[in-house]
């Protein structure tokens, strides 16, 4: 079940980068969008990881500081976000803070895929790891079902 677990997490990485990605080319005409349907896509997706993924993780001795830091990285991550939302689309900072999200995303995905995913594979049971990831995509589903309404 680790695999699958990964499988989807890295998959949603993948989205979220690409979005991202489309949102700092993008028109500003197109950016509304795009960040909607970013915050679509990385807050379920982060909300998932912290109340299915990370407070498992973290009762492991050493898994418990990888699993902190990246917890704060999902709460820079948010901070950030939510100044993008608030900032004119038409704004060179709108662009620039986009571009320290895609930054701090990046760095955080390179962690979990590597660091964090390798102590979950050590500490964590093939059982386990199908009970985060059953109990992720409720959560993921719950906060996006309420993002949506």
């Amino acid at each position: 079940m680790h695999n699958v677990l990964f499988k989807q997490l890295q998959e949603e990485h993948q989205q979220v980068k690409q979005i991202l990605l489309k949102t700092l080319e993008a028109p500003e005409g197109s950016r509304k969008n795009l960040l909607e349907e970013l915050k679509l896509n990385l807050l379920p997706h982060m909300e998932g990881e912290e109340k299915a993924f990370y407070p498992v993780l973290s009762k492991k001795t050493e898994a418990r500081q990888p699993s902190l830091e990246a917890l704060e990285e999902h709460h820079v991550s948010k901070m950030v976000l939510k100044e993008i939302e608030n900032t004119p689309f038409s704004s060179e900072i709108f662009l620039a803070k986009c571009k320290v999200l895609n930054d701090l995303l990046n760095h955080h995905i390179d962690e979990e895929e590597h660091e964090i995913f390798e102590l979950t594979r050590k500490n964590i049971s093939e059982q386990a790891a199908g009970e985060i990831y059953n109990n992720y995509l409720n959560q993921r589903d719950d906060y996006r079902g309420r993002l949506a309404a």
